[in-house]
């Protein structure tokens, strides 16, 4: 017989399915991994490596059936800013000195990262309150050793930072799930001179057909060779600018902040970061960002992930938290609750 205990009863059996399945849609959380050097990184279609395991830092990104790129640390250069315009060139490493005579003559100070060894700190994990669901993960790369002895007083870190939600730090908007933010912090530059700049070039490679497109928004030609003519690109926003690398679907971004925390006497302040590029004519876009001269240390936040626009439409209509999969099974299960609920009618 039919009765409102069973009605009660079904209704709770069908809360507790729903519950059940939008736990069950975050339990994965974030997939993570480590073996010689080389961190894995893995959520939903998305996986993101790391490796420095003795060589130059790569960060190497996969989206499934999408974008694959990589962004590899290449060089710190050392240079003096002849035409002004807080941006690197390469006509602009020969810096001018005097020797011990009075004569004039000019070095260079060019620090090839392939020469650092790195150290890997561990992981360091956040989780969902109450369960097991890794919602962060942070990890580090330190340079262990420098294999010449000019730059044995300086030191690298390479702190990596990866979020199931969307975050805000300090103005810079990380995309949860999807972006991958990594702050550098650099000590005891050994300066030649008084007056010059530091640049740290990366490399970013798309391992895909990909349009590719500078910080303004313009197209970027890979196919020529123009190092040596690096060209300044104008920020476009206050805190966060980005080269995309995109298809028909997707897009891939390699972002960095136009300001870096400098220390002056031991005190921090802001102070501005310029970014110029040229390109190798092999797909590879050779980008320098441009520090101020700093006392002691400099921090900065660059970041490098993806977004979908396909992915981008389904969470402006899901307004649940749960994918269409999720959605298609609660539907499902409501319609065998109700069809229950009408055999029981009819049998009464």
């Amino acid at each position: 017989m039919f009765t409102k205990t069973k009605i009660i009863g079904l209704g709770i059996l069908l809360s507790m399915l729903i519950s059940s399945i939008a736990v069950s849609a975050e339990s994965q959380g974030i997939q993570y991994s480590e073996q010689n050097k080389l961190v894995t990184i893995s959520y939903e279609d998305l996986t993101l490596m790391v490796n420095a395991g003795g060589q130059v830092p790569k960060f190497h990104i996969i989206q499934e059936d999408g974008l694959e790129f990589q962004v590899m640390f290449k060089m710190l250069v050392e240079y003096y800013d002849a035409n002004e315009d807080g941006a690197f060139q390469y006509n602009e490493t020969n810096i001018a000195q005097t020797d011990e005579h009075g004569r004039p003559s000019a070095r260079t100070n060019i620090l090839a990262l392939p020469s650092v060894i790195w150290s890997f700190s561990g992981f360091d994990l956040e989780y969902e309150e109450g369960t097991e669901n890794i919602v962060a993960i942070h990890f580090a790369f330190v340079s262990e050793n420098i294999l010449i002895p000019f730059y044995a007083d300086f030191s690298m870190e390479i702190k990596a930072h990866f979020y199931l939600d969307n975050k805000t730090i300090d103005g810079y908007e990380i995309i949860g799930g999807r972006e991958l933010k990594f702050d550098i912090i650099m000590n005891n530059w050994p300066w030649e001179k008084d007056d010059t700049y530091l640049a740290l070039r990366f490399d970013i490679t798309p391992l895909k057909d990909a349009e590719i497109k500078d910080v303004e928004g313009k197209p970027v030609d890979t196919k020529t060779n123009s190092t040596g003519y690096e060209h300044k690109v104008n920020n476009q926003n206050q805190m966060k600018n980005a080269f995309e690398l995109g298809n028909a679907t997707d897009k891939g971004f390699f972002a960095y902040a136009n300001k870096a925390n400098y220390s002056y006497q031991n005190e921090y302040q802001q102070g501005t970061v310029n970014c110029s590029y040229s390109t190798n004519g092999d797909d590879t876009i050779q980008t320098y960002l441009s520090f101020e001269h700093f006392d002691e240390e400099v921090v900065y936040d660059p970041s490098l992930g993806v977004v979908s626009d396909t992915e981008e439409g389904n969470n402006e209509e899901d307004t649940t938290g749960l994918g269409n999969l999720e959605i298609l099974t609660l539907s499902a299960l409501s319609i065998s609750v109700i069809t229950a609920v009408a055999i029981l009618r009819k049998k009464r």
